[in-house]
């Protein structure tokens, strides 16, 4: 497999080549690739166990990221775009695939050359878990609506496509999972044991949201009001150390608390409390991993006045505390 990753100026961060076929014995265990560029930083790592691929990526970038790769590998990947945007094309066969924060889905790939760029939002984080075909064969329902076309997708080594017309959200049990398996990393006992348990589960609950909610209608939302909408997210987005009540948010924007909440789940897929707290959260963890800042410290930045009340809303989101987090 052939991968570069630049920014969106033409820099070069990184450049590789390396063997990835199955099994997964010959691919590179415990991967890692750190950057730390005025332009970029973070890094990804990954780990193989049981014929599984686990990677995660976190990055920070004031400028587009772009991952050039060519790989002649078929595939199966899980992916979980916790944040950030992305948009990958498909040069041979002339498909885009895209993902926006809060999003998973499931892809099926055959020989796939083309590109991702990472939209600049500031931060990206994902994980994705690639599987040889028939590893998720044995798991994939059989007879059952909404699976038979992606069985014979990757049976017939056809063109690649997902497993779910849309990308679904990632709820905070998908959350609880995804923790656990960045957490996996290293060599320790009962991995291959922990690992696989993991993905079963993901795989379960991603197969239980199938065929899931239909798309928004945005012609059923009244006149005016998904600007409206936008400047509600936009507002929590970078208003993540006040609380706001759905009355005051009503009143900033010129709406109704009713029309705004119900307005706001169908336009987005989450409500207005579950949007917010996972900017907080998924803040708050990054605060955690990547500065020097205390527990009381980071609850002040994401708007708890007590850290006990932050350090409950982290592990009911997470499944650990903070502490646990800091010690994992």
């Amino acid at each position: 497999m052939d991968l570069r990753i630049t920014t969106g100026s033409g820099q070069m961060l990184f450049e590789d080549q390396f063997d990835l076929g199955w099994p997964l014995e010959l691919a590179p265990d415990d991967f890692n690739v750190r950057l730390n560029t005025p332009e970029v930083e973070g890094a990804f790592s990954s780990y193989c166990e049981n014929g599984l691929m686990i990677g995660h990526g976190c990055f920070r970038h004031a400028d587009p990221i772009q991952i050039d790769f060519d790989s002649d590998v078929s595939t199966v990947e899980m992916h979980f775009r916790l944040s950030g945007r992305t948009q990958t094309q498909d040069f041979h066969r002339r498909k885009v695939f895209e993902f926006g924060s809060n999003q998973q889905n499931m892809l099926f790939a055959s020989g796939l050359r083309g590109t991702t760029k990472m939209v600049a939002e500031g931060h990206s984080e994902f994980l994705e878990i690639n599987m040889e075909p028939q590893w998720l064969l044995r798991y994939l329902p059989k007879n059952e609506p909404g699976f038979d076309a992606f069985r014979r997708r990757i049976e017939d080594g056809g063109d690649p496509g997902f497993l779910a017309p849309q990308n679904r959200p990632i709820n905070a049990r998908i959350r609880m999972l995804l923790a656990d398996l960045m957490r996996f990393g290293g060599s320790r006992p009962f991995r291959p044991l922990l690992v696989e348990s993991r993905v079963i589960e993901l795989l379960m609950l991603q197969f239980e949201q199938l065929p899931g909610p239909r798309p928004a209608d945005k012609s059923a939302l009244p006149p005016g009001i998904e600007e409206k909408l936008h400047a509600v997210k936009d507002l929590l987005a970078s208003h993540l150390d006040e609380n706001f009540t759905i009355q005051s948010l009503a009143r900033e924007v010129g709406t109704n608390a009713f029309t705004l909440q119900n307005g706001f789940k169908g336009l987005f897929g989450e409500t207005i409390h579950g949007y917010w707290t996972r900017l907080k959260m998924e803040y708050a963890r990054r605060l955690l991993l990547d500065s020097a800042m205390s527990i009381k410290a980071v609850s002040g930045e994401v708007g708890y006045k007590h850290p006990q009340h932050f350090s409950t809303a982290f592990k009911k989101y997470y499944g650990m505390s903070p502490r646990e987090l800091l010690r994992a």
